[in-house]
Formats: C-alpha cells, sequence, structure tokens
C-alpha cells in the first residue's frame, strides 16, 4: 500500500486541490512473462517505496511523442517499484498549449488523467474537450493523445500498464493541434464525481465508514490491469489522513 496525502498528489494550493484515489490492482497473472524485469525492491522499507510530488525535481520536456509545448513531470513509481507490470506512474503539468502526440501502444496500456481545467482527448484520431477530473485509457493496439488548449497549466497523471515490463509506442508525428471536435466523445472516459460515492463500512479491514467507487471495470482493459477505482473520502484508520492507493 502507498500513500501519498492530496497536497503531494495535487502540489497546489489546498483549497483547490483535488482530492484523488487511484486504486490500481495490477494482478500479475501467470499467463504473462514478465521479461527484460529489472530486480524488484519490494524489500525496502516502505518510506523509501512512497513517491512524493517535487515540482522542483521535474523533467522539463518538449514535443513528448512529437507533441507541441512542454511538460514537467516525474516518476513518482518506475519499473522496479512494484512486481506486477506496472510500467511508471508519471506526476506533472502540462504547459499551456501544450501535449502530447498521437501514438501508438502495442504491448502496454496507459491511461491520460487531468485533476483540474480541460483538455483535448484523442483516441483513435477523434477528439473531444473535457472538463477535469477526468481520465481516459488507452486500450493496447490504439492510438492516443492530450493537448492542453487554454491559457493555463494543467495538473495531469499518466499510468502505464505492460503485458510485461517492457513499454513501447509508435509515434504518428500528429501533434493534435487544431483538431476537429467531436461534441460527445466517442471513446471511453473516468469522470472523478464525487456525488457518485457510496459508503463502504471496514473497507480492507479498516476502521469506520470510507467513500468509494469502482469507475473502470475489468472489462475495459487488455492487459493484466485489473481496475480503477479512483475516488475516495481520507481513510480514518490513517492519522494524517492520507488517502489508500492500493496497487
Amino acid at each position: 500500500m502507498i500513500l501519498i496525502s492530496p497536497r503531494q498528489l495535487l502540489g497546489v494550493r489546498p483549497a483547490r486541490r483535488v482530492q484523488v484515489v487511484l486504486s490500481l490492482l495490477l494482478f500479475a497473472s501467470s499467463g504473462y512473462a514478465q521479461t527484460s524485469a529489472p530486480a524488484m525492491q519490494g524489500s525496502q522499507p516502505l518510506e523509501q517505496r512512497i513517491g512524493h510530488t517535487d515540482p522542483a525535481k521535474a523533467n522539463h520536456l518538449t514535443a513528448v511523442h512529437d507533441g507541441p509545448g512542454a511538460l514537467d513531470y516525474r516518476p513518482l513509481l518506475g519499473l522496479t517499484s512494484l512486481d506486477t507490470n506496472l510500467i511508471f506512474f508519471h506526476r506533472g503539468v502540462i504547459l499551456p498549449k501544450s501535449g502530447i502526440g498521437q501514438h501508438f501502444h502495442n504491448k502496454c496500456e496507459e491511461m491520460f488523467v487531468i485533476l483540474d481545467g480541460e483538455a483535448e482527448f484523442t483516441i483513435d484520431g477523434h477528439t473531444s474537450l473535457i472538463k477535469g477530473p477526468v481520465g481516459v485509457p488507452d486500450v493496447m493496439g490504439h492510438a492516443h493523445a492530450i493537448y492542453n488548449p487554454t491559457d493555463k497549466p494543467i495538473q495531469w497523471l499518466n499510468i502505464n500498464v505492460g503485458l510485461s515490463k517492457t513499454y513501447d509506442a509508435f509515434n504518428l508525428g500528429d501533434p493534435r493541434q487544431d483538431a476537429k471536435l467531436d461534441p460527445i466523445p466517442q471513446f471511453m472516459t473516468m469522470h472523478l464525481d464525487r456525488a457518485l460515492l457510496k459508503t463502504v463500512e471496514h473497507m480492507g479491514g479498516g476502521t469506520g465508514p470510507v467513500q468509494y467507487r469502482r469507475a473502470l471495470p475489468p472489462s475495459v482493459f487488455s492487459s493484466v490491469w485489473s481496475y480503477v477505482g479512483p475516488e475516495g473520502q481520507p481513510c480514518r484508520f490513517h492519522r494524517d489522513g492520507a488517502f489508500c492507493n492500493r496497487i
């Protein structure tokens, strides 16, 4: 279990932060070989395996997958963080008029999540402007992109899970600027709406109630990514009010 406080997760003022839990159960099926996997670090103490958001340590990258502008981000979890097929969990900011160009993944699946603002999400050449907080999964063998058309930075997450520990990508050279917008997204979306939460007592053997919803079921994914249950209230059995991120 990895604990990330709301303040660390968003890196913005408390009054504006969006309280989000990404519960990503990544079951390593015996049917999938974890090739090219480095040695795992499960023996490390818990405090050394917690991912912290630190904007000062972010990488400034331009032309990500041939996309426009720049992103500032860094990995919170990487190849060696878990013994499942999680490849990475990135946390960062998509700068104004910037984004990630359209590209394919054929051996892994990925999901872009924005925690505020709005962004143009693309799946297989279909683009829609969607307000955050929201996530859009990209299933293996499909192309995706994201673009921030606004004048403000967007708080952003990127989660990648593979058939193995090997990452793959095929760029299309398409920045998706000025793309035609579909008023209704022609792809799956994950809206983070606290009004849809349901009370669960003693979740995971804990004390007291939590608010929870499973936003994406296993049928969404083709990899060993099992499901996403993204939203919740603070777990009362954690004294500091941190959120539970089960991976």
